[in-house]
């Protein structure tokens, strides 16, 4: 056998070699601590302290009122060219009244390498690529299109927004434990910040710009309405600029009752976009009938007004977390995630439960509740294999319902190599 050939088989063997060797009670308290939550960790794997190749990729889509199977029969129909303008008007009929459709996408892959440096303190360094979006159709106009003129006669399409960012980073992360006694019941603090540099890959932006003063007026025989929407849009040549976001994290844990809290913060800063398309369109329509407004929108040129600079601010989330591993087959997190800040479309706070249950020690199930947020009560289940050297895990997250009422979805993957 050739020393080409042999390598694979080697590696092979060193890989299961260390998959079956005794995961030792330091590095499960480790994995106890460091269960992944709503809202992702940058710090995640950094507070073990030991050499590691960490991958991350995460996935999460979902409005305020449309369900898997609504969308899928909506879908099916445009695929076939059968979608009529009734069905989205029936479609609008399930947006909560008062509330607005809203939407949102996001998602994000990561590779950090970490290492100790010294006894007290561990670095990250990582690459990531993210994507995340929204868009808000306000209810007046929600209410126009779903119920008409019947009760009204005046509407407005107030905060009726879109946004996007796609963005590659680089950037490093380190983890302080000032207080640290291993092996002993008293507390350990671990205190972390990192920095990443942001270069913007994409980012487009759409708004309404008419103001309450001008509404849409719907009378029984006439419509009048000024048509004014804007927006920015990187050229098509590809995006310039870029910026930095800071992320800070600070957690206190009793490793012998078993108890952590966890406060951070992600996201801080802003990103910088030069030479941002700005067109706009603005006309304004008198008729009879509604169908003319549609056929307007519809056929919008817009005109390009000048290229600006803007600077955009992802969404600052902060994080409070608290977690009990009172006994070796089990551990409960929780976690509220508050946004604070950015220049996107601000959902709820989010709170999230999550037990862990390790009945053989190397596989963890996790089942949680999800509360608030985006799409309501939400579902999580997930599962993965541990072991000293290598770690697997996978989740998902059916919000707003379950199986086919489900109006959000997640799912995300880690794994993990120490070494």
């Amino acid at each position: 056998m050739s020393a080409r050939s042999a390598l694979p088989l080697a590696a092979l063997a060193w890989a299961a070699a260390v998959s079956v060797q005794p995961i030792s009670a330091q590095a499960v308290g480790d994995l106890y601590r460091r269960s992944t939550l709503v809202g992702g960790d940058p710090f995640a794997h950094l507070t073990v302290g030991r050499r590691s190749v960490t991958v991350t990729t995460r996935a999460a889509a979902g409005n305020s009122a449309i369900g898997l199977n609504d969308l899928g029969a909506i879908l099916l129909l445009a695929e076939r060219d059968s979608l009529r303008p009734t069905d989205a008007l029936d479609a609008l009929g399930l947006v909560p009244r008062g509330e607005g459709l809203t939407g949102y996408g996001e998602g994000e892959a990561r590779l950090r390498l970490g290492f100790p440096v010294g006894r007290r303190v561990t670095v990250g360094v990582g690459l990531q690529g993210r994507g995340y979006g929204s868009f808000r159709i306000d209810d007046d106009a929600v209410t126009l299109l779903r119920d008409g003129n019947a009760t009204r006669s005046e509407f407005t399409l107030g905060r009726t927004r879109g946004d996007g960012l796609v963005t590659a980073e680089a950037g490093v992360h380190a983890v302080w434990r000032p207080v640290d006694a291993p092996g002993s019941s008293g507390p350990r603090l671990a205190v972390g910040a990192g920095v990443r540099y942001v270069e913007p890959l994409y980012y487009g932006r759409v708004r309404s710009i008419v103001e309450d003063l001008d509404p849409i007026l719907v009378s029984g025989d006439s419509v009048s309405a000024r048509v004014a929407v804007a927006t920015l849009r990187t050229p098509s040549d590809g995006a310039s600029g870029g910026g930095f976001l800071a992320d800070l994290m600070a957690r206190l844990e009793w490793p012998l009752p078993g108890v952590a809290v966890e406060a951070s913060v992600r996201d801080l800063g802003s990103v910088g976009l030069d030479r941002l398309v700005h067109r706009q369109e603005d006309v304004d329509v008198s008729t009879t009938r509604l169908d003319d407004v549609v056929d307007v929108v519809e056929s919008l040129a817009f005109t390009v007004r000048d290229t600006v600079a803007a600077n955009v601010s992802p969404p600052v989330n902060v994080a409070l977390t608290a977690s009990v591993w009172a006994w070796a087959p089990a551990q409960f997190d929780g976690r509220l995630l508050v946004p604070v800040g950015g220049d996107f479309d601000r959902p709820p706070p989010t709170a999230e439960m999550l037990a862990t249950w390790r009945p053989e020690r190397r596989v963890p199930i996790r089942t949680g509740l999800q509360l608030g947020g985006r799409s309501g009560v939400g579902v999580r289940l997930g599962l993965g294999w541990e072991t000293s050297r290598f770690f697997v895990q996978g989740s998902a997250v059916s919000s707003g319902g379950f199986a086919g009422g489900a109006r959000g979805l997640a799912a995300g993957l880690d794994m993990g190599l120490w070494f």
